[in-house]
């Protein structure tokens, strides 16, 4: 398995870039699906649960769509229990992000949340790949 060192190394080298493409694709779909799952959970609950549910949906669509429309690899149950990994290193990247753009360097947080969402899709597609592939480059 590559470490995630060597996966951005290899991923600025050119890695796969037609899964790039596909992988943002997937993450577009996702988000209309939890916005939607979240409308209609919350409807008939509370903000939260409407939130968790819809959450857990999403990371069950978004294997299924990465597995087979982003890396093209068969989805196993190993792949399915790794996969919320990629999620948590998401949160992680993002959650550090808006809190030290915030709080060390002042920027509003309507911006902090975006720019720490765009620098956690580089690394979310480089621990998705390897969880579900094993590697950078097929």
């Amino acid at each position: 398995m590559t470490t995630p060192r060597e996966g951005l190394r290899e991923l600025r080298r050119g890695g796969a870039p037609g899964e790039w493409v596909r992988f943002a694709s997937v993450g577009l779909v996702n988000t209309a699906a939890y916005y939607v799952g979240f409308r209609l959970f919350h409807a008939v609950m509370p903000y939260l649960v409407a939130h968790v549910l819809a959450f857990g949906i999403c990371i069950v669509v978004s294997f299924f769509l990465n597995c087979r429309f982003t890396f093209r690899v068969k989805p196993t149950w190993r792949r399915f229990v790794r996969f919320p990994l990629s999620t948590l290193t998401t949160f992680t990247v993002m959650t550090i992000g808006v809190s030290v753009l915030v709080e060390q360097v002042g920027t509003d947080p309507n911006v902090a949340a975006l720019v720490s969402s765009l620098v956690a899709v580089p690394a979310s597609f480089v621990i998705s790949r390897m969880l579900l592939v094993g590697h950078l480059r097929s």
